[in-house]
């Protein structure tokens, strides 16, 4: 079985050469920046198992593929030639970028999926025998739900048109640097306010929301409501807009950042500090 990406590989690629990126991390154990040379893209930002084969075919064939050609398009056009129905699958790629990380899958949905088991448990108009054979099978099949359920809801999330269409009303730029290089984190979606009601951290009711994504090291996207919020990016010039990016996308991160060469080692050194979670893997 495949690992997994919740970080596509056309992102992640960006940053590679012979498949190879630098990934940094703070190694508690060792109390030091670990720094590796050769993170393989396969090995990094995956997990085994995570999607399940449904919504593993789904996120690769509606979401991974079409993007890849879109993001591609971005990078060598930019932004205006872009047609309506690739901004709605660009749309969505961002909205389920938040949505498909380890940590939201796995725990997206237990309280959800706990009072959807008390509903059926208790409906009906049922014998005591028949709720008792009920309540049996629904005990037996609660491993399942529990796996599965974070998926559809990821999904539902993803589909909501309120969501995608709020970012397709937003403004988009793109920016390439000149001067300094961009890190991508393995939770690469830059959004700001952090603060939401939205779950996967999507705060598209805030007229000042604006959203980042590092393309390439020398390469962002940007979205936002308010044309003020991007001009205050434009306005920046290269070297410190990506120091700012890079910073955000440091304090993001779960565990990893990657970058495309070691230049970066001595910001990120003074950065990654002992607060910062555990590396299981340098």
């Amino acid at each position: 079985m495949a690992n997994d990406h919740f970080v596509p590989r056309f992102l992640l690629k960006q940053w590679a050469t012979n498949g190879n990126m630098v990934s940094y991390c703070y190694d508690a154990f060792k109390d030091e920046l670990a720094e590796n040379t050769k993170a393989g893209i396969g090995a990094h930002c995956a997990v085994r198992g995570l999607n399940g084969r449904i919504f593993e075919n789904y996120l690769t064939a509606k979401i991974d593929s079409p993007s890849a050609i879109i993001a591609g398009k971005i990078l060598a056009v930019g932004i205006n030639p872009l047609t309506k129905s690739e901004r709605i699958v660009w749309s969505k790629f961002l909205v389920a970028l938040p949505l498909r990380t380890p940590n939201v899958i796995r725990l997206l949905a237990p309280s959800e999926v706990q009072k959807s088991l008390r509903r059926v448990q208790n409906i009906g108009n049922a014998s005591p025998e028949e709720h008792a054979f009920a309540n049996a099978v629904i005990a037996a099949a609660t491993p399942r739900y529990r796996r599965n359920w974070p998926r559809k809801i990821a999904r539902d999330l993803i589909e909501d048109p309120d969501k995608f269409r709020r970012v397709c009303g937003m403004r988009w730029r793109l920016r390439r640097l000149r001067e300094g290089r961009l890190l991508i984190g393995d939770r690469p979606l830059l959004v700001d306010p952090q603060t939401t009601r939205w779950k996967g951290g999507f705060p598209l009711d805030d007229v000042k929301c604006r959203i980042a994504l590092p393309l390439a090291p020398d390469a962002v996207f940007f979205a936002a409501f308010d044309t003020s919020v991007l001009e205050q990016f434009e306005s920046m010039s290269d070297e410190p807009l990506a120091n700012k990016l890079n910073e955000e996308t440091i304090s993001n991160r779960a565990n990893f950042v990657f970058a495309s060469d070691t230049s970066l080692a001595t910001f990120l050194r003074r950065r990654l500090t002992p607060s910062s979670l555990v590396c299981p893997n340098a």
